[in-house]
């Protein structure tokens, strides 16, 4: 039988073409993200809680630098108040770094699985999803433009509208003005290292510290709603027309 008589047989066109598969696809379709999410989540709030007690204690010593102020308490026990900021920023600092590690993964898993149902609104690779975070100048605004994809193309994707509820503007506005306020704040201190503080310097601390945590909870809202929508992908509850 011949390759045509072969195919008539089985009802396929002899040129019958194959469905072409994104660039970017998951190969046996879209993965779920929860169990990245989770790990975030807990990593966010840890972050949250040590950004918000770094503003308590900045708040602190704004008011212990006031002109007037006189310090409540002996100084051995501002000696153990300095130790216990000491350990409170490295809970940060550490809870932070894990955060950027998570954010990176929840981001490129969440737009790659965009890419694997062929969404329209995915126009950033996954790995430039991640990868403007770390380049000067353009990750000002190249991360959120990646977000707004992730957030809007998961939306579409189920058939609702997102542009009334998008928290993104607030969230990067938010993360934006916590670095400047602190970068600010450490150049008048003098830096790591520097001796240099002042009821300057523990006001935006404090602002920074507000503004880190206001971004923090923001990010937490709006990766909730994407995975878990996204996890209608991996049993096809999702629409077939992308606007």
């Amino acid at each position: 039988m011949s390759d045509t008589s072969q195919e008539a047989a089985r009802g396929t066109e002899p040129n019958e073409p194959h469905a072409v598969v994104p660039k970017h696809a998951y190969p046996n379709g879209p993965r779920s993200a929860k169990s990245l999410f989770k790990w975030l989540a807990g990593a966010l709030k840890i972050y949250m809680a040590a950004e918000l007690l770094m503003g308590i204690a900045s708040a602190f010593l704004l008011w212990l630098y006031l002109p007037d102020t006189v310090a409540p308490v002996s100084y051995e026990v501002l000696t153990q108040f300095d130790l216990a900021i000491a350990a409170i920023a490295i809970l940060q600092f550490t809870s932070l770094m894990f955060c950027y590690v998570m954010v990176s993964r929840v981001t490129y898993r969440t737009m790659r699985n965009l890419h694997t149902i062929g969404s329209k609104k995915a126009e950033m690779s996954p790995a430039w999803a991640v990868g403007w975070y770390f380049i000067p100048f353009a990750n000002l605004w190249k991360p959120a433009e990646g977000m707004s994809q992730i957030y809007h193309g998961t939306y579409a994707a189920m058939g609702e509208k997102s542009a009334a509820n998008s928290p993104i503007p607030l969230w990067w506005t938010f993360w934006l003005v916590s670095n400047v306020t602190a970068n600010i704040s450490m150049r008048l201190s003098g830096g790591f290292n520097g001796e240099d503080y002042s009821s300057t310097t523990f006001g935006l601390d404090v602002a920074s510290s507000l503004f880190g945590v206001a971004s923090a909870y923001l990010l937490l809202r709006l990766l909730r709603r994407v995975v878990d929508r996204q996890e209608a992908f991996k049993h096809g509850g999702m629409m077939t027309v992308f606007d």
